[in-house]
């Protein structure tokens, strides 16, 4: 039985046993090969690239509430950029409007179009803004908007009774999610989780510290607890930085 070694278009025989007495290097006997999800970048200042992220339920750019206590609010699927300018993970979607919060001389929208280059002009219309919204993501085309971004881990999980049963809104009727956010605040959740599980197992403070190194190196990766899936945590844009 023969094979071709693509690589140098050299033929070679499968069965030869000088090659089948070869040791090959097959790694660790004790070791994994486990693949682990990568987590997401750490908490800080990174380039993201902004797409906005149409549906047919709902469009891009939208009015939120009511005559005269309204808002535009834009809806945006962020990616991290790469140090080579690729796009790298998903972060989660990212809703800038027209409010401007307490403290601020500028809403996430304005302060968006500025980074872009194009600011807003006093007095536009919400139909003004968002033609000008759809202007900037179409001029910017499959690289996005490319900014600086101030993120965080977040991690999201429904929240489920004693019995492991959905917790929903008594009045909506929508699940409710519990969210922890930022990095350390994650890990040291797991950390403490697996510290106290080993020593109520009757573990020492050795096996304690080796699960809590362990679970925080895994801090990212949870089970859903209605699904019972694997998930990651995410992240989010805190703000846009300039």
């Amino acid at each position: 039985m023969t094979g071709t070694q693509y690589a140098n278009e050299v033929e070679f025989d499968l069965n030869d046993p000088a090659l089948m007495s070869e040791a090959p290097d097959f790694g660790d006997p004790e070791g994994s090969a486990e693949q682990i999800a990568a987590p997401p970048p750490s908490d800080g200042v990174h380039p993201v690239a902004l797409f906005l992220r149409e549906s047919e339920d709902k469009p891009g750019v939208y009015v939120k509430g009511t005559p005269g206590d309204s808002k535009l609010v834009a809806a945006i699927s962020p990616r991290f950029v790469r140090e080579d300018g690729t796009l790298g993970a998903y972060l989660k979607d990212f809703y800038p409007t027209t409010m401007v919060f307490q403290g601020k001389t500028a809403s996430q929208i304005a302060f968006l179009c500025r980074l872009a280059g194009e600011p807003l002009q006093r007095g536009m219309s919400y139909e003004d803004i968002k033609a000008h919204i759809y202007k900037l993501f179409a001029q910017a085309g499959e690289e996005g908007i490319r900014v600086k971004a101030k993120t965080q881990w977040i991690k999201s999980t429904q929240r489920v009774d004693e019995n492991g049963i959905p917790v929903t809104d008594q009045f909506s009727g929508k699940a409710i999610y519990d969210e922890v956010k930022g990095e350390n605040r994650i890990k040291a959740a797991a950390a403490a989780a697996a510290t106290s599980e080993v020593l109520a197992d009757g573990g020492d403070l050795d096996d304690a510290v080796a699960a809590a190194e362990l679970a925080e190196a895994r801090a990212h990766i949870y089970t859903d607890p209605v699904s019972g899936d694997e998930r990651t945590v995410r992240a989010e844009i805190r703000s846009l930085i300039a």
